[in-house]
Parts: structure tokens; sequence; C-alpha cells
């Protein structure tokens, strides 16, 4: 029983030092979502109106590409607000 108690105060204190990280987190999914709501709309348009092989290309493309630079910049972002 001991175990048990001690485990669920050792997962307490790691929830609350990972607070931090989840507050910075929670931001970066709703902003990744963001790009990948906006291509399946934009697909699905495209879609509606028969656009072609090539639209759809493109736009997936970009759909993928915006997000990727914008994990590769958002730990510069974070780093820089926590210097300030």
């Amino acid at each position: 029983m001991m175990r048990g108690i001690c485990a669920a105060i050792i997962a307490v204190q790691a929830a609350w030092a990972a607070a931090p990280v989840i507050t910075e987190l929670r931001p970066r999914g709703a902003e990744l979502g963001r790009p990948f709501t906006l291509t399946a709309i934009v697909l699905t348009g495209l879609d509606l109106v028969e656009a072609g092989t090539v639209a759809t290309i493109v736009v997936q493309v970009a759909g993928f590409a915006i997000p990727a630079v914008f994990t590769v910049r958002y730990p510069e972002h974070v780093r820089s607000r926590q210097d300030s």
C-alpha cells in the first residue's frame, strides 16, 4: 500500500514539474492543428471543383511545409521568451 502512495506522490510531483512544458506545448498543438485543418478544407474544396492533381499536390506540400517550418522555429521562439 505504501508503494502505491509513494508512486502517486512522485507522479504528482512530476506532473507539477512538467506544468511549464505543458503550458508551452498547448499553443504549439493549436498552431500545428490549424494548418492541417485548413489543408483539409482547401483539399475538400479542390475536390468539389475538380481542380486537378497539380493543385492538390501544391496544397498538400504547403500544408505539410508550413507546420514543418513552424516546428523548426518554435524552440528558438520559446528560448527567446524565456530569456526575456
